[in-house]
């Protein structure tokens, strides 16, 4: 399969919000570095409320060992599921599939600078056994794809730079892709074109707080469409305390997750503004200008200086608030902002795209990291192969 032109591989991946499933079946050419992807069919294929409930708890330190060994492979059992289905929407059979691309879940993401300081490397976990999903589907699942890149001193993430570059680098122009999952990353390509120019890291909290504060105060599962926080009026001066957070002004290479910005962020942030007598529809608009916020002082910090960007595509789930999308046209106008729909790429659909395409890179034996966006020693193969 490694030495064929053409492939058929479906990505699978569920980010930080813990929602579902993300599926992307994709069509994948070239034996290169930049390879040609092309998202032929996509759907998300939401979790159990009872699934979701153990993933966030895991995430937040609770559970035992037995509890994360069974999830492990319930999850691969739900991200195999996934997979069939999105197969037979296609009006295709699973022996079509040449690889399936599984990030699994991340339930924890240490980066090397951490607790355990005489650690040289940070540690990563995602769940959603491999094996189930290779025996289930009848195909070979490559997974894991952030260890690599720990092990070689690398935070193991943000990967989106690395689909960014493959797919979009090389450009006339210096432009900007912003993710905006459970945590917000953002990806800058100057107009070289040389992978060693890619600039990319994690901004923050990007649906991560405004869902936690959605569902604690509105029983609402995400700000849906903007509308909640459409009806408040955010607090600058609140958002400036929280931007004093040390991971915003922490230099890149940077990632982060559940961990840092979680639920117990979120709760601190309630409690905060609770203590002020802050309206419940004016804190959800904070937590939407909080996202925005840090994403534009991320570029002015660290970015700006060295390349200043021309056009800003987004992705993910944030790109359905549009509170937060016409927040973030206000702070980098006159720069032009756009949904990666607008290059080919469905905005909810990247994810699962990487997944495949790192899965592609895999296969053929091509390294696929960046190791000035992780501060890895090296650029490495992503992913293990389980066939």
């Amino acid at each position: 399969m490694a030495s064929r032109e053409e492939r058929l591989v479906v990505g699978l991946s569920s980010g930080t919000s813990a929602d579902g499933v993300d599926a992307a079946l994709v069509r994948i050419s070239g034996q290169s570095e930049k390879p040609r992807a092309e998202v032929l069919n996509h759907d998300t294929y939401p979790y159990p409320v009872s699934v979701r409930k153990a993933i966030l708890g895991l995430s937040a330190g609770e559970g035992r060992t037995p509890d994360i060994c069974r999830l492990g492979y319930l999850l691969g059992g739900l991200f195999a599921d996934a997979c069939l289905a999105l197969v037979k929407a296609s009006s295709l059979e699973p022996g079509n599939v040449d690889a399936i691309g599984s990030h699994g879940q991340t339930v924890c993401h240490l980066p090397p600078s951490g607790e355990l300081a005489e650690n040289p490397t940070g540690c990563t976990l995602q769940l959603g056994e491999p094996a189930v999903i290779a025996e289930r589907t009848g195909a070979i699942v490559v997974s894991d794809f952030r260890s690599a890149d720990m092990a070689a001193g690398g935070e193991g993430a943000p990967l989106a730079p690395c689909l960014d570059h493959m797919l979009f680098g090389g450009e006339s122009i210096c432009r900007g892709f912003l993710n905006i999952g459970g945590i917000a990353n953002l990806t800058v390509l100057p107009s070289n074109g040389d992978w060693k120019t890619v600039m990319g890291f994690d901004t923050g909290p990007g649906n991560m707080v405004v869902d936690h504060i959605a569902g604690k105060l509105f029983a609402a599962e995400c700000d849906d469409d903007g509308r909640l926080s459409g009806g408040g009026r955010p607090s600058q001066g609140f958002v400036e305390t929280l931007l004093k957070h040390e991971f915003f002004s922490k230099a890149p290479p940077k990632s982060a997750g559940r961990e840092i910005f979680g639920g117990q962020y979120s709760e601190q942030v309630i409690r905060l503004a609770e203590g002020g007598g802050m309206k419940k529809e004016d804190l959800l608009a904070t937590a939407v200008m909080l996202t925005a916020r840090s994403v534009h002082r991320a570029y002015e910090d660290f970015v700006e200086e060295n390349c200043r960007i021309e056009e800003l595509y987004v992705s993910g789930g944030g790109v359905r608030n549009r509170t937060l999308i016409a927040l973030l046209k206000d702070l980098f106008a006159p720069v032009p902002v756009h949904t990666t729909d607008e290059l080919g790429v469905p905005s909810d659909a990247k994810e699962a795209l990487l997944f495949a395409v790192l899965a592609n890179q895999a296969i053929i034996g091509v390294p696929s990291s960046l190791p000035q966006v992780t501060g890895a020693a090296r650029r490495v193969v992503l992913g293990k192969i389980t066939a």
